[in-house]
């Protein structure tokens, strides 16, 4: 499989569901958005499903190279379990 081409799918979908929502994107319209065949969706996600946990598996990889930051990674436990609420989204 191409991860850059995962990683179009990923994208295609997701802004496909930004203008409708999650429950009306379609494979074959994620194809005709990249320009490419169903067949190629197919080969990476048999189905829209395994996009969602594609994009869960790139939440997760975000967040553990984030918490894996030396900034994130030297504060105390104490003070890491609070940065969800504390604005952890500024960590790179």
């Amino acid at each position: 499989m191409d991860p850059l081409l995962q990683d179009r799918i990923v994208d295609a979908a997701l802004a496909l569901a930004e203008e409708s929502s999650w429950e009306q994107v379609r494979l074959h319209e994620v194809a005709r958005r990249l320009g490419i065949g169903l067949s190629d969706v197919r080969s990476c996600f048999r189905e829209k499903e395994d996009i969602v946990d594609a994009w869960f598996d790139r939440a997760d990889h975000a967040m553990l190279v984030a918490a894996a930051a030396p900034e994130v990674a030297d504060l105390p436990s104490r003070d890491r379990a609070r940065l969800p609420r504390t604005g952890a989204r500024r960590v790179r």
